[in-house]
């Protein structure tokens, strides 16, 4: 209890606070009143397994299909601004959360499933967003 109070007294002070993991997120959702102040995300194995040092099935699939320089000023207004990767970002909606409310930090998501790179894409373009 005394971490969700803390975690919210975060959010009220404009810190944004991530939860991932179905255990934390649903303590998270039962001890905190303003649960909508949270990022709150169930499925994090893949953060864990990547802080362990293993190499994701996703992350070597990407390696063998971006193997040239990307041109970065073409993909961002600032190509200069501090980058922020999500692999297998799925699709895509934290990184596109995450692009509207850090407009001073470049976001690039990492998928292997065409469609939901086209739909992430499609609403990187109706959003109108520069850093994703």
């Amino acid at each position: 209890m005394h971490l969700a109070r803390l975690l919210s007294r975060f959010s009220e002070n404009g810190c944004t606070t991530v939860v991932l993991g179905k255990e934390a997120c649903n303590f998270v959702r039962e001890a905190s009143a303003s649960c909508s102040a949270h990022l709150v995300y169930e499925h994090g194995a893949a953060v864990w397994e990547l802080l362990k040092g293993r190499t994701l099935a996703g992350v070597a699939a990407l390696d063998r299909v971006y193997t040239r320089n990307l041109d970065w000023g073409a993909i961002f207004r600032d190509p200069y601004q501090p980058l922020f990767v999500d692999v297998g970002s799925g699709n895509g909606l934290f990184i596109l959360k995450m692009a509207q409310l850090y407009e001073h930090l470049n976001f690039l998501g990492l998928e292997i499933n065409k469609k939901l790179v086209d739909r992430s894409l499609a609403c990187i373009q109706e959003m109108e967003l520069m850093n994703g």
